[in-house]
């Protein structure tokens, strides 16, 4: 029986409540905005008709790519001003911590152009601009390795710029950031998982007072994970680099896969429990107390996750439950780590004994260190959900007080509008619901500069190659199944699995899969990262892969090399 909680109800409804039972109009108490999270007013009300568009016409670069993974298409406004505000707080606390920053950095500024990240036409963006400044500021790294490991490509024209005036500042903080920002990114995941619990299991807030609270503590929290979980990325980028250098010096590239595997990676887990409920091993109550923020979309607040329906997890249990035991995750894994010792062993044969020193101290650090990254994101996105459950509980009492029309309504609020009530909510809920449909059908590049004009989304003719970056070691061919959800969930064991961008709620479904081609991303993304962990061949950043593909497709990819070669259309 699927666990399923449906909130979506007629217009002043409530359960237990009628409309009639609706305070007068204007007579409802009404909570306050804590002190200290009022920095993050300036960032939700740059445009109070609009949150999901704030242009600039600064001469900086722009990119989608990597924040696809984040916001997947076009986020609600509650989306866009938790997590966006957290991450733009966080990445500057990061840079401030390891040097890059100094303290006058810390603040947002006014100026979308001047932040690393933005909302144009209802896509998430980088700014390139800042983000190639950063890396410039460190030594031992550049704004074109910044590009090309976290952004998927180098286009950037004039190479990179080092400003060696803050080389003194990261060479005195980030040994000492990266030691201590991850024993705090291990405490706050394991104080959030207790947290998380402890707030849906049952619902902890069932007035919108205390719910507000609870989501105001959600905002904060998710804020001060961003700041570790981007410290991580940063040492992370610094240490995966070098480990790549080093296999490609030696003619052997195709090692690093193997090199990196950990088996301690939060997706793993997910895995191995999912593994363990499809053999009756532990009961779904458990598995949903876990792991129940995943699923589809689970980036994105409005979406419902798996402790709301736990439908797609008993759907994956079931394919899980035709697997042959001999497919078991922590068999597979005990033979990850024995490709591991060989491919050091392999590695050790072709350095010097000055080279294997240096080399033994590369890969622990990578192996401490490139896991961890993806710990801030099960952390925060834990976050995220308390934040989708006590929105849909604020939205309960807001269809009950006459002032919105349907509880998802909510998350076309921003938290300032949940909290102090203002005029015309529902007039704001309408304008933006039009607005996040037009912005659906819209189209923009992966990358451009200064402002941009959208276009139509419509099927343009694409060339038949197929090419990405390799970033997971491995040649396999078998039947493109293209999936832009993955509640999409027709993928057969042994298929290659073609999709748009991941989140944490894919990694399930890589395990089916004998590979991945990946549209948005680089070596870093999550979806690398998890298809270096499962030792699956990956293909990353290839752009339209998606629509040059189709399900039924016979394609051989490489994780090595990026290349993806058609080898029978399904018409064929």
């Amino acid at each position: 029986m699927a666990v399923t909680s449906n909130m979506s109800l007629p217009a002043g409804q409530h359960p237990g409540a009628s409309a009639a039972a609706a305070p007068a109009q204007g007579n409802w108490p009404r909570a306050k905005v804590p002190a200290d999270q009022e920095w993050a007013r300036q960032w939700c009300s740059v445009d109070a008709e609009d949150t999901l568009h704030q242009p600039s016409s600064a001469p900086v670069q722009w990119t989608t790519v990597n924040l696809g993974e984040v916001f997947p298409g076009v986020p609600t406004p509650l989306n866009w001003a938790v997590l966006a505000a957290g991450g733009e707080r966080g990445l500057r606390g990061a840079l401030f911590s390891i040097g890059v920053y100094g303290r006058s950095d810390l603040r947002i500024p006014d100026d979308p152009g001047e932040r690393t990240i933005g909302i144009m036409w209802g896509r998430a963006v980088a700014n390139l601009t800042k983000f190639r400044e950063f890396a410039d500021r460190s030594p031992g790294n550049s704004g074109d390795a910044m590009e090309a490991q976290i952004f998927g490509s180098n286009e950037t024209q004039g190479g990179s710029h080092p400003q060696y005036g803050r080389y003194p500042f990261v060479v005195a903080k980030m040994p000492f950031a990266a030691i201590q920002k991850r024993r705090k990114l291990l405490a706050l995941s394991s104080e959030t998982q207790r947290w998380w619990e402890q707030a849906v299991f049952p619902a902890r807030a069932h007035d919108r007072l205390a719910a507000t609270e609870l989501m105001w503590d959600a905002h904060r929290r998710i804020a001060k994970i961003f700041d570790p979980h981007n410290v991580m990325m940063m040492v992370a980028l610094a240490v995966y680099t070098p480990v790549r250098a080093l296999t490609e010096s030696i003619g052997k590239p195709e090692l690093a896969t193997a090199l990196l595997y950990t088996g301690d990676t939060e997706e793993s887990k997910t895995v191995s429990d999912l593994w363990a409920l499809s053999r009756g091993q532990i009961p779904l109550a458990s598995f949903l107390r876990h792991h129940g923020f995943h699923g589809p979309r689970e980036n994105e607040v409005s979406s419902r996750v798996w402790r709301e329906d736990s439908t797609p997890v008993e759907k994956l249990m079931e394919r899980y439950r035709q697997m042959d035991d001999s497919e078991n995750p922590n068999l597979a894994g005990q033979k990850r780590m024995q490709d591991r010792h060989a491919a050091e062993a392999t590695l050790m044969k072709s350095l010097s004994a000055a080279g294997r020193v240096k080399a033994r101290l590369l890969l622990r650090l990578a192996r401490h260190y490139v896991p961890t990254r993806e710990m801030g994101r099960d952390a925060f996105l834990k976050g995220m959900d308390v934040v989708r459950c006590t929105a849909r509980v604020i939205g309960a009492d807001l269809v009950r007080l006459g002032l919105i029309d349907e509880v998802d309504d909510a998350f076309y609020l921003t938290p300032f509008e949940l909290t102090e009530l203002p005029p015309r909510l529902r007039e704001r809920v309408t304008l933006r619901r039009s607005n996040r449909a037009r912005y659906e059908q819209l189209e923009v590049p992966q990358r451009w500069s200064g402002l941009v004009e959208p276009t139509q989304a419509v099927q343009h003719e694409l060339p038949e190659e197929v090419r990405g970056m390799g970033v997971s070691a491995g040649v396999v061919e078998g039947l493109v199944r293209v999936m832009l959800d993955p509640s999409d969930d027709d993928l057969e064991d042994g298929e290659i699995l073609v999709c748009r961008t991941t989140d944490p709620g894919w990694a399930s479904y890589f395990f089916i899969a004998a590979g991945v081609v990946i549209d948005i991303g680089g070596p870093l993304s999550h979806g690398a990262i998890v298809a270096r962990e499962l030792g699956l061949p990956c293909v990353i950043n290839a752009k339209n892969a998606t629509r040059q593909l189709r399900t039924g497709d016979r394609v051989r990819i490489d994780g090595t090399s990026g290349e993806v070669e058609i080898l029978a259309r399904a018409s064929e």
